[in-house]
């Protein structure tokens, strides 16, 4: 029982990224006659800034960052009350990496267009925090 108890704990972990964000959204999109095009995962983040179209400040979501997946390619499931998504990416020098994504809601929207591309209205992808 002790060596099969070793074996377990000396067994290497999987490093993984861990990021946290107030909602995951799984995003089908489709072409105008509704026929599948792609799916993504967006992350939103609740977040006090500049609102481009009002001309003032304020807190809502806007999207932290995005990935484009494919079915299978990712995992999805609640966790002690929260939701959970996890995904192999490339990191800046090419590398796998396991990515983890923990957020307290979740969402899944089918739309016409590009809902990422679409907030980039409210908050231009140089001022989103990433992961």
């Amino acid at each position: 029982m002790l060596s099969l108890l070793l074996t377990f704990f000396s067994v290497p972990q999987l490093p993984y990224e861990q990021n946290l964000v107030a909602v995951i959204e799984l995003n089908h999109v489709h072409h105008n006659n509704w026929e599948p095009s792609f799916d993504q995962l967006i992350f939103w983040e609740w977040r006090h800034c500049y609102d481009w179209q009002a001309d003032e400040t304020n807190w809502s979501h806007h999207v932290m960052c995005w990935r484009i997946v494919k079915p299978g390619e990712y995992t999805l499931r609640k966790e002690k009350g929260n939701w959970v998504v996890i995904f192999w990416e490339k990191d800046n020098g090419g590398n796998s990496l396991l990515r983890r994504v923990v957020a307290v809601s979740y969402r899944e929207t089918y739309s016409n267009y590009d809902r990422e591309v679409y907030e980039r209205k409210r908050l231009p992808q140089r001022f989103r925090r990433g992961f």
